[in-house]
């Protein structure tokens, strides 16, 4: 029985919304032409790839699909459930059906998708779906009897500003086509995944963090199928920027190293950065707050997640929309004690992740990417408290006048405004600090990087499509005074497509360029400006000082430290994935004396 009519008005506005997303045209993309004389066999499925202008023909495998989602008998897909094995019949896809996860964008904003037919992209939870570039020579070696193509291989995961928006088709294909011989360049893997209230609802009975398991289940496909598309799946780096580089370090942190089976040998994290919400607001709340928004919309009696996953696929989509657009921060990856066992940044302080990858992991001072509000001198402390909300106001002091206690003579940083300053807090707290800790618990297998200038990498899409021309780094303005060798924007880029295709960034024909030494040659990273490279500079000691205080967790209670939780074998070993390290686990065994001692006592 319906609780009342109204909000199905709501709803309908909502879904109009969501449907004219959908109708939303992106921008033009080179037109392609379906080659059906290639065909890939996986067995469920066979696909046809697309012959592409971009980078001297190229073949694009697009909405291949790497997982499948249980179905109701209605056959609607059953929200809220971990990605399945693909099934299929065998029937041949050319791809052209363009698929992205569904959205959350608010109302304000306009999202103009990247689709390589210039069509309206179509939203759907069933989304499980990736697209493979691969390089004409690897595709001509490939048809030859018997194979002979064998290619190192990226998989991208794409930015998704608080894993609210985004999709496979923005991805760093130029980097690949612009700077790397056709001979040389890896197969190109973009990944679609769950996004918002499908993908980190985190709710008590629902397996959290449903997108980053989207994502260890496109990297197990990889590792099964990428030989089919001339890939080798022993030498898999994964790649993303921001939120995508987040999920980078999570796959790197997950069962706290534990499993060696972790389907990659090297890693590229551009600004990893990782984020909890900024509030005491539990799971079992937000869950609240979702069901209670599903009942107002839906018209219906929603009281859990099961009956959630009854709604229609319409009613599901536009409740993500104005779910998470009410509450944006919180649909974020959680500590689940498997893939997220505790907060990464203390992992890497522990050492507790696998130390046989190569990274290359780095930060543009991009402070100005937080948006804190209105920030003064007076509600400074009070704004910062806003983001850690158990901050004693004795941490908040150290924070303010001991870490960063802005202009001063001795103190040699300009922040410019309170709210800059509170933007460079964040900055490190949540992205900076993560390359600064890795480099220092895995120096002889990391390459560090800072930029010395603001938005040095394009703002919201650093990598676009080859066609569109931009450039990585932004060398439009003139050089600053300090010394350096200066570069343009195409040769920083170099650096990354040379670690994708041999696994170091450094290359032997450009002799006159500086040489990017490991982390743990003298303890230094590499500089970049806007027009220029700097040689190689160590962190200093107030930034190794500031992220030594945010990987301790001393914003935090002693108790809400999982830095103070017993983590087995810390260091060298690992956290079983039966001894989840957060506290509700730890604070169940403390519960469980006293338990047994009130029992004892009622039977005597």
């Amino acid at each position: 029985m319906k609780l009342f009519s109204l909000p199905k008005t709501a709803l309908a506005v909502l879904a109009a919304v969501t449907a004219t997303a959908s109708a939303t045209r992106g921008p033009s993309i080179p037109p392609t032409q379906v080659d059906q004389s290639i065909v890939i066999n996986l067995g469920y499925a066979q696909y046809n790839p697309r012959l592409t202008i971009l980078a001297d023909s190229s073949y694009l495998f697009s909405n291949v699909r790497y997982g499948s989602l249980p179905v109701k008998p209605d056959g609607q897909i059953m929200s809220f459930s971990r990605a399945q094995i693909p099934k299929g019949n065998g029937e041949l896809f050319d791809g052209t059906d363009d698929v992205i996860c569904p959205q959350a964008w608010s109302e304000e904003e306009t999202y103009e998708p990247l689709t390589p037919n210039d069509q309206p992209f179509r939203e759907s939870e069933d989304c499980l779906f990736l697209d493979i570039w691969v390089p004409g020579p690897a595709m001509d070696a490939l048809r030859q009897e018997p194979p002979l193509s064998i290619r190192p291989v990226t998989v991208w995961f794409h930015e998704a500003p608080w894993y609210r928006h985004g999709s496979k088709y923005d991805k760093p294909l130029r980097i690949v086509t612009n700077h790397l011989p056709r001979d040389d360049a890896p197969i190109l893997v973009s990944v679609n995944y769950r996004l918002g209230m499908f993908g980190f609802s985190n709710a008590p009975n629902v397996t959290r963090n449903l997108g980053l398991w989207d994502q260890h289940r496109a990297l197990e496909w990889v590792q099964q199928y990428i030989h089919l598309f001339g890939g080798d799946k022993s030498l898999v780096t994964l790649m993303g920027q921001f939120s995508g580089a987040g999920s980078v370090l999570h796959h790197l942190t997950a069962w706290a190293g534990e499993k060696q089976d972790q389907h990659f040998s090297s890693a590229v994290m551009i600004s990893p950065t990782l984020y909890y919400p900024p509030s005491r607001l539990t799971s079992k709340m937000l869950e609240k707050h979702i069901l209670h928004k599903a009942t107002f919309y839906t018209g219906e009696p929603i009281k859990s997640f099961e009956d959630l996953r009854q709604s229609n696929t319409d009613e599901t989509r536009a409740i993500n929309l104005r779910v998470v657009e009410e509450y944006p921060k919180y649909f974020v990856p959680a500590v689940d004690g498997s893939l997220v066992p505790a907060n990464p940044l203390v992992m890497l302080r522990k050492g507790l992740f696998d130390h046989n990858v190569k990274v290359m992991v780095g930060n543009d001072d991009r402070n100005s990417a937080w948006e804190v509000g209105d920030v003064n001198s007076y509600n400074i402390t009070k704004r910062l408290r806003e983001w850690f909300p158990r901050m004693s106001y004795a941490s908040a002091h150290h924070v303010m006048h001991k870490l960063y206690p802005g202009d001063t003579v001795l103190f040699d940083e300009s922040y410019g405004t309170p709210q800059e300053r509170l933007q460079r807090i964040l900055h490190d707290a949540f992205t900076a600090c993560n390359g600064v800790v890795l480099a220092q618990n895995n120096p002889d297998n990391v390459w560090k990087w800072s930029s010395k200038k603001e938005r040095i990498f394009e703002p919201g899409r650093p990598f676009r499509l080859a066609h569109e021309g931009e450039s990585l780094f932004d060398v439009a303005t003139p050089a600053g005074t300090r010394n350096g060798t200066v570069i343009d924007g195409p040769t920083a880029e170099l650096y990354i497509a040379h670690f994708l295709s041999t696994g170091d960034p450094n290359w032997a024909i450009r002799s006159d360029r500086p040489v990017w030494e490991k982390y743990g040659v003298g303890k230094r990273e590499m500089r970049f400006g806007l027009t220029k490279v700097y040689s190689q500079q160590a962190i200093s000691e107030t930034q190794l000082e500031r992220c030594k205080w945010w990987a301790e967790e001393q914003y935090q209670p002693l108790q809400h430290r999982t830095s103070t939780l017993k983590m087995p074998g810390a260091g060298p070993g690992h956290v079983p994935r039966s001894k989840a390290t957060t506290l509700g686990r730890k604070l169940e065994g403390c519960l469980a004396l006293p338990v047994f001692v009130a029992i004892l006592m009622a039977l005597y």
